[in-house]
């Protein structure tokens, strides 16, 4: 997940250095150019910051905990039964 993450970000910083010289070279200034991107990423990054926080910690946190906490996990940590599994027994 790290090198897919690493590589992701390779690819984003290259299409970002696309764009603005893209943009600057339409607008006839490169400066222009990569300030219109780094506001993208600014307004991105607020949107974020407002909206988006709880959303992407949810998704997260059941992904993960579907993952780690299923029953045979805890099996597998636990060297004594649970306490349900004494209580039915």
């Amino acid at each position: 997940m790290l090198v897919a993450g690493s590589i992701f970000l390779i690819f984003l910083g290259f299409l970002s250095f696309g764009a603005a010289f893209l943009i600057g070279d339409a607008l006839d200034s490169y400066a222009a150019g990569f300030f219109i991107v780094a506001g993208f990423y600014l307004v991105v990054f607020i949107l974020f910051l407002l909206f988006g926080r709880n959303v992407f910690d949810s998704f997260i946190l059941t992904k993960f905990s579907k993952m780690f906490f299923n029953e045979s996990t805890i099996d597998e940590v636990l060297d004594e039964p649970l306490q349900t599994e004494v209580d039915s027994q």
